[in-house]
Order: C-alpha cells, then structure tokens, then sequence
C-alpha cells in the first residue's frame, strides 16, 4: 500500500485525529503501532506511517459501527485502559 504524500508528517509532527470520543493521538515503531492515546504523545522518529494512517481509518471504522476486528500490527507494553483494551483479541 503506498501512502500519498498527504499523509507524510514533518519530523516532530504526531499523528492526532478527531473523533467521536475527542482527539486521539496514535504512535507506531517501524513494525507496529504502540501508542493510542487521549493526551498528546510525542511520534517516534521512525514511525511507519502506512500503520498510523491503517490505525485512524480502523479506529474510525469501528467508532462509526463499521468495524469489529482490527488488523494493525501492535505492540503495547503499557498505557491508558483504552490502549490495553484496543489491543486485546
């Protein structure tokens, strides 16, 4: 999957949305998203886009009842409650 340009951030620049629940904040190694957050984050430097624009859509799927399952590749080793139960299968 290729990204537009549209989507690439400036250096520093985290990935934030607004949704029905407020502003989420998302953050991704090269591998997986590992961040999912209500408060800002800072992105890591080498964050795979493709996954943080996969995750926005996903998550906006699923707030719209569009969504069930999720298939980002993840990698949470802490955080909120939100991103505990976003992560479980």
């Amino acid at each position: 999957m290729k990204v537009s340009s549209k989507y690439i951030l400036r250096a520093g620049e985290s990935m934030k949305f607004d949704s029905i629940l407020g502003t989420i904040w998302l953050d991704a190694s090269p591998d997986a998203l590992i961040g999912v957050s209500y408060t800002p984050i800072d992105e890591s430097p080498l964050a795979n886009q493709e996954i943080l624009q996969t995750a926005k859509k996903q998550l906006l799927e699923f707030l719209a009842g569009a969504r069930k399952e999720f298939n980002v590749p993840y990698a949470f080793t802490s955080g909120q409650p939100f991103s505990k139960k976003f992560g479980r299968r």
